[in-house]
């Protein structure tokens, strides 16, 4: 059973404090941190990144991987083969 789990719309901040190697941080419409999302370590075996049109715009098994500056962050429970069916249409370029 593959399983959504939509993880909000993610925008760019600025901390307080020092950020001497300039990260980037991104949190989403509840207030909620990326980095400490991806520290919770949400359920889904495969993450996608929407835009505000919903056509994804990056994937990865690894959440941690992501940089979801104004995208929306999906997690999905039971999608590896989702996530190798959207790299290989990627990969040919034909879109």
């Amino acid at each position: 059973m593959t399983n959504f789990n939509d993880l909000g719309f993610f925008t760019r901040y600025t901390p307080q404090g020092d950020n001497p190697h300039n990260v980037a941080f991104f949190k989403n419409e509840r207030e909620q941190d990326f980095y400490a999302i991806t520290k919770s370590n949400p359920d889904g075996d495969a993450f996608f990144l929407a835009d505000k049109d919903g056509h994804i715009r990056g994937g990865s098994h690894d959440l941690s991987s992501l940089a979801p500056d104004s995208l929306r962050v999906i997690a999905v429970t039971g999608g590896v083969k989702l996530l190798a069916a959207w790299q290989t249409w990627a990969a040919s370029g034909d879109y």
